[in-house]
């Protein structure tokens, strides 16, 4: 068995059947490191922007920053960016994994909620016609 597939550790093994002449054949495949490490700093990527909107959302919300536009933006950005660095990841295991009820779903809302926060100070503290 060709051991060399990108990704992959494959090891075969051979065993005796239960029957005469017959052989089974038992692989084991598992996925290289630089996966599992792709994976672990894609999604601590995704903590950081979470993390990262909501701070800019509480710090805008508590007046210690002035809201302004291009926050809002950037936040928006942030929570509509989220899926792609998720969606790279080899594979691309379908929504809802464990991985995603920890960490993707909760950077998600951590982003929706520093945008709306950044957004009701900007709508509160705006000029008024």
């Amino acid at each position: 068995m060709w051991e060399g597939a990108l990704g992959f550790h494959l090891r075969s093994a051979e065993h005796v059947g239960s029957g005469p002449g017959e052989i089974k054949l038992t692989i084991e495949i598992r996925r290289g490191g630089a996966f599992i490490l792709f994976a672990l700093a894609a999604y601590g990527a995704m903590v950081v922007l979470g993390c990262c909107a909501l701070a800019i959302g509480l710090i805008t919300f508590i007046d210690a920053r002035r809201a302004e536009a291009t926050l809002i933006g950037a936040i928006a950005a942030i929570a509509f960016a989220m899926p792609v660095p998720r969606n790279a990841l080899p594979g691309t295991p379908p929504l809802g994994v464990r991985a995603d009820m920890f960490v993707f779903l909760w950077t998600e809302v951590a982003a929706v909620i520093g945008l709306a926060l950044v957004t009701l100070d900007w709508a509160r503290t705006g000029p008024r016609r």
